[in-house]
């Protein structure tokens, strides 16, 4: 995991790169903003990659080929049933108030 930890911080800024370049809804932005959401959720930072993906559903985001708002929704419902998974077991533990 060190590694995609590591690329988190190059995503963020390719990222950045294309918001000013090319505008917030470009499908080449989508399409940073979906890996840099990948990467997040495979880091386990489920809560910036759900508000990073959630900006994906924005109505006048334009995606590139082979990706739209079906996949966003499908990631987005797994992020959420995962955080509900973490808070049920962290609810479980003795030492959370």
């Amino acid at each position: 995991m060190g590694q995609l930890k590591e690329a988190v911080p190059l995503a963020e800024r390719a990222l950045a790169i294309r918001e000013q370049e090319l505008g917030a809804t470009h499908p080449d932005t989508a399409g940073s903003m979906w890996n840099l959401g990948l990467l997040l959720c495979k880091t386990d930072d489920l809560c910036r990659a759900q508000q990073l993906l959630e900006r994906l559903n924005s109505p006048d985001m334009r995606f590139p080929h082979g990706l739209g708002h079906a996949q966003v929704e499908q990631v987005l419902m797994g992020i959420a049933r995962r955080l509900d998974q973490q808070q049920a077991r962290g609810g479980l533990r003795a030492d959370q108030p």
